[in-house]
């Protein structure tokens, strides 16, 4: 399940054709899509879905955004049109930028970003990012060009992963660099926790067979200029410059005359073409993880169990970190709970201690959601940081009930050892604040340790920290022996799959190109 944004920063790349036709092979697959028109100012997406029975009975998006700002509350469904092929048994849900009639570019005109941010506009559009998410396999966006606020909603606030279009022209390229740069910067600034936003360039309208010599020079410029988006996703085994030959689209003069799908079977498509759209597509739906959907084979490593000639499979850490990213308490932890934890931890347990950690893991590379989703299947015990920002982070909550299913699955099939202990709190903030589900759970109050790393290491009540996390650490040691054995089948809970009980009041700062 993403949310996929198709950008540019030019016109003229052929980045809603792309998403067409992303969109139908997903929906051919037999995914449940929704693609959404936001380049209000351009409108008509609906144009590239050739040999599809449209419906159109919502009003679109501009009316929806609009009805937010006047404080209504609103059904995104009620906006929607819906695609069936005519064809083929496929369909796909659209949300346009609006009906072509004579109120809408003077609603485009009256319409305000300010206004819209002002009346919640933004808490509206975190509300309708998880609703898509639950309702849908994959959600892409066609994002206005340039940039502007609705581009910093499109690569900000909205996706997963945004596939970045352009051609062989250097402003094409180093705009596209440039404003993927600011993209990745606004996400980490971001309020509401986010994955790391992967970015997937495509280089579009190449003549790759007609002049191969100039072609190879602007791919080996566009994987130079690149680089840095590769780093999250792409194996040491493959380069930059061969997954852009993949993803290519090439310039096909016929598509240029009017706009029509490639992979549809109402049209008379060009192979290279269509391979290109359908590589991107599979890339997408491996939510970039199988490297092997572009063609390429990449080494793998077998795990035996015991019962063959292998080592088998077992824990890499013994505590996993799970606290709200990008806070001061996150920083707190690092500085401070951290190595006094792993000290004491260590000396009970006899050997070092291997505590995961996100801040100090994750920036040595590799690609975040895959990383952090590993990491928590090989941990031992949960170390939750709970505070009033915990509860409203999804992907908090995704550890948090990833080790609770853990226990629940431990005391269905132990009958000798009904309930393993596997979450161990500890609190920075009032616990009436917290759900049900948590303040039953037995926690570790540190509220009158929180301060900052250097004005608390000089102050007389570390001392008095360092012998409550030894006494802390004195339980810990002993679960963490007893932990039950590995599982490669531990159940894991998606930030998608969860529901955020508590309502808390968030204030979303506005997504800013």
């Amino acid at each position: 399940m993403s949310i996929v944004t198709f950008y540019s920063y030019k016109g003229g790349v052929g980045r809603t054709m792309a998403m067409a036709n992303v969109a139908t092979v997903l929906a051919q697959r037999g995914h449940k899509v929704l693609v959404v028109d936001w380049d209000l100012e351009a409108p008509g997406l609906e144009e590239y879905f050739e040999g599809f029975h449209i419906s159109p009975k919502g009003r679109g998006l501009l009316q929806l955004l609009w009805d937010v700002t006047k404080g209504n509350e609103v059904d995104y469904r009620k906006h929607l049109w819906e695609l069936k092929s005519i064809m083929e048994d496929t369909s796909l849900m659209l949300l346009p930028s609006g009906r072509e009639e004579e109120t809408y570019y003077p609603m485009l005109e009256r319409f305000s970003q300010d206004d819209f941010f002002s009346a919640g506009g933004g808490d509206y559009l975190e509300r309708l990012r998880e609703r898509w998410l639950r309702d849908f396999d994959f959600v892409l966006i066609d994002s206005r060009t340039g940039l502007s606020d609705a581009g910093g909603i499109c690569t900000i606030q909205l996706p997963d992963i945004v596939v970045a279009l352009f051609t062989a022209t250097r402003q094409s390229l180093y705009g596209v660099r440039d404003v993927m740069r600011l993209a990745l910067d606004g996400r980490q600034r971001f309020e509401y926790d986010r994955m790391h936003l992967s970015v997937i360039p495509v280089p579009s309208r190449m003549d790759i067979h007609d002049n191969p010599n100039e072609a190879d020079f602007w791919l080996e410029t566009f994987a130079q200029a690149l680089e840095e988006y590769f780093e999250d996703w792409l194996p040491t085994s493959v380069s930059p410059y061969e997954v852009l030959k993949k993803l290519t689209i090439p310039h096909d003069a016929l598509l240029l005359h009017g706009a029509s799908l490639t992979v549809h079977p109402v049209t008379i498509s060009v192979s290279n073409t269509v391979d290109c759209y359908k590589n991107l597509a599979a890339f997408v739906e491996s939510d970039l993880s199988d490297i092997r959907a572009l063609g390429f084979e990449v080494a793998t490593v077998n795990v035996e169990t015991d019962k063959g000639k292998g080592i088998k499979e077992d824990y890499e850490y013994d505590i996993f970190i799970s606290s709200r990213r990008g806070s001061i308490i996150s920083t707190w932890i690092r500085d401070s709970l951290l190595p006094v934890l792993s000290n004491w931890l260590s000396e009970e347990i006899g050997r070092p201690a291997r505590i995961f950690f996100d801040e100090s893991e994750l920036s040595a590379g590799g690609r975040y959601p895959e990383a952090l989703a590993y990491a928590l299947g090989k941990s031992r015990l949960l170390l939750p940081v709970f505070s009033s920002s915990y509860f409203r982070s999804q992907w908090s909550l995704s550890e948090y009930h990833t080790f609770q299913k853990r226990e629940e699955e431990l005391a269905k099939s132990e009958r000798e050892v009904p309930y393993h202990n596997l979450i161990f709190p500890v609190v920075f903030s009032n616990g009436a604040h917290f759900p049900e589900y948590a303040r039953a759970r037995q926690w570790l109050d540190l509220k009158r340790f929180a301060a900052t790393a250097k004005a608390f290491r000089e102050s007389k009540r570390f001392l008095e920290f360092e012998e409550t996390i030894r006494e802390f650490s004195s339980q810990l040691g002993k679960e963490v022996n007893n932990a039950p054995e590995y599982s490669p089948d531990w159940p894991r809970v998606s930030p998608s799959e969860v529901h955020i009980e508590t309502d808390f009041d968030n204030d979303l700062s506005r997504p800013k190109l």
